[in-house]
């Protein structure tokens, strides 16, 4: 009998095969360099952000995080035959007083995304 969390990872696997893939690959640097700008702010602190985030994604997909000075990114990639299909893409900036999110997300992803995003601020 398959665990919840397999069928879980199954579906979100299914559902991301569902969006269209670029032909282009795209690496990391140039993914981020594509970012839009902050669509969100909060007042919660990096830290809180980044778990609240963080553990929403891990419901979907596990998600890889980097911390640079003043902002966190994390993404979430899936294996496919070519290599790499980067899924959700979110940096988290510390603008003093408040941080700004941005979001990057396969059509699939967001709208999930965005609702995640809404219930951590």
């Amino acid at each position: 009998m398959r665990h919840s969390w397999q069928i879980a990872l199954s579906l979100a696997w299914a559902s991301g095969c569902l969006s269209p893939v670029s032909a282009d690959a795209e690496d990391l640097q140039t993914a981020v360099s594509k970012l839009p700008p902050p669509q969100n702010l909060s007042a919660k602190s990096l830290v809180a952000l980044e778990y609240c985030i963080g553990v929403g994604m891990g419901d979907w997909l596990p998600p890889i995080t980097l911390h640079g000075e003043g902002k966190v990114l994390l993404y979430s990639v899936m294996t496919h035959e070519f290599g790499f299909m980067m899924q959700m893409l979110v940096e988290i900036r510390d603008d003093g007083s408040q941080r700004s999110i941005s979001l990057r997300a396969e059509k699939a992803w967001r709208q999930k995304m965005e609702t995640l995003i809404q219930s951590c601020l």
